[in-house]
């Protein structure tokens, strides 16, 4: 058993912020397979070592050897594209998304055509992608919603329990959010009205 490749897996597992069952599930194993991997009771064969490395865009070296960069660089179009696969969206709904043209985004992928700022904050905002990473390639993909709340908090001065309330406020469903806010606008316009 390489007992470095097993590490590797599970240390992009964990870069990458994916479940065991999300990270099995876009390489196409089962679960028990991956979670055999990285405590390293098996061995992934040289087809799902190919696999990991197309899917998440990693450098075989460093899956396999550790040595080097974890992510192959990509230009600011091929990253694009990866937010993409990533999110496993179609170029017809990835460019929805973005309020663009697939035939855009077609050619915005074969670097036909350039990646603008709008695009790129629109990116950012609608998946929660990391600004620099989308623009040089440093950095993770994704940002972290603790790291956006800092932010936030920094900004607008809030304590721990505004926090709290953001942080509960996201993990609601889609539904649970529009009651809220549906209660939040009423309050506000009785408030509004008072004054």
């Amino acid at each position: 058993m390489n007992k470095k490749i097993n590490e590797q897996i599970k240390l992009l597992r964990n870069e990458l912020n994916l479940s065991q069952r999300d990270f099995s599930e876009k390489i196409e194993v089962g679960k028990s397979t991956l979670a055999m991997w990285e405590i390293g009771t098996r061995t992934p064969k040289d087809i799902h070592i190919s696999k990991i490395c197309s899917e998440f865009n990693v450098s075989e070296d460093w899956l396999r050897f550790g040595s080097g960069d974890m992510f192959i660089k990509t230009d600011i179009n091929e990253r694009l594209k990866l937010v993409r696969l990533y999110f496993n969206l179609s170029q017809k709904d990835f460019g929805s998304r973005l309020t663009i043209a697939q035939n855009y985004l077609s050619n915005i992928e074969k670097g036909y055509r350039n990646v603008t700022d709008k695009i790129i904050k629109i990116t950012c905002f609608e998946f929660n992608i990391n600004d620099e990473w989308l623009r040089t390639g440093t950095g993770n993909m994704l940002v972290e919603h603790d790291d956006i709340l800092q932010q936030v908090a920094i900004e607008y001065n809030l304590d721990e329990s505004d926090i709290d309330i953001f942080r509960n406020y996201l993990k609601l469903s889609k539904d649970e959010r529009n009651v809220i806010k549906k209660y939040f606008f009423s309050f506000s316009d009785k408030a509004v009205n008072k004054d």
